[in-house]
């Protein structure tokens, strides 16, 4: 019991420890998300207004689309390294569920060997205590082995009583982590497919920004024409 007791603490603080410096890699990287999705909604909002007041081959225009262009690459990049970062921890979580699960799996298929040498360590004890109680009643000497063996079938008795108390926690515990494993595993295939949907995203702003730098290029070329 000791033992399934220091493996469980170990998992959960190697766990912790895990989850601490995860959350601040994931901080930083939601925050580099944040800061250009930021920069790149503040020049694609008004692209529209500062390209209208340029002539097609104004310099500036091309500059002001192919800016916008590589923001809305960083943001979206920034994004992916975001939810990849996530569904990575994601996937460690479902690793430590389900290690966790294995240990107490492993603990439930000792511990019915372990009730039963417990109960026949007791059975034996007691019988000890039923022979000797005839020698007692003979032998006042013997009163306090009697004693003594009591104490022993007391604390044999206590340590059966906690195996199947720990027993009955484990199957719960199995339980919960099997479901607790299954949800984590729904959640990051999830988000392993919001991030293909991100490169889908990606490649259609590129198509649009690459679109628009080429109208502005034909309207350029017409205008050269009718001069």
């Amino acid at each position: 019991m000791r033992i399934r007791s220091t493996v469980l603490q170990c998992v959960f603080w190697a766990c912790s420890s895990g989850v601490v410096l995860a959350q601040q890699s994931l901080a930083e990287l939601e925050q580099a998300a944040l800061n250009t999705h930021t920069a790149w909604f503040t020049l694609a909002s008004n692209l529209d207004v500062r390209v209208a007041r340029m002539l097609p081959c104004d310099a500036a225009a091309t500059s002001a689309i192919e800016e916008v262009n590589r923001t809305s690459t960083a943001r979206l990049v920034a994004l992916s390294n975001y939810v990849k970062a996530v569904a990575d921890q994601s996937a460690k979580d479902v690793a430590t569920a389900r290690q966790i699960q294995r240990a107490e799996t492993a603990y439930l298929t000792g511990v019915g060997t372990e009730r039963t040498d417990t109960e026949q360590e007791r059975a034996g004890i007691e019988s000890q205590i039923n022979n000797l109680a005839e020698s007692v009643r003979k032998k006042v000497s013997l009163t306090a082995a009697s004693d003594d063996l009591r104490q022993i079938e007391a604390s044999v008795r206590e340590r059966a009583n906690m195996i199947t108390s720990n027993a009955s926690a484990a199957e719960g515990s199995l339980k919960y982590f099997e479901e607790f494993a299954s949800t984590l595993e729904k959640r990051e295939a999830a988000i392993r497919k919001f991030i293909a949907s991100l490169d889908e995203e990606r490649t259609k702003w590129n198509g649009y920004y690459t679109a628009r730098l080429a109208r502005a290029r034909v309207e350029c070329s017409a205008m050269g024409a009718g001069k």
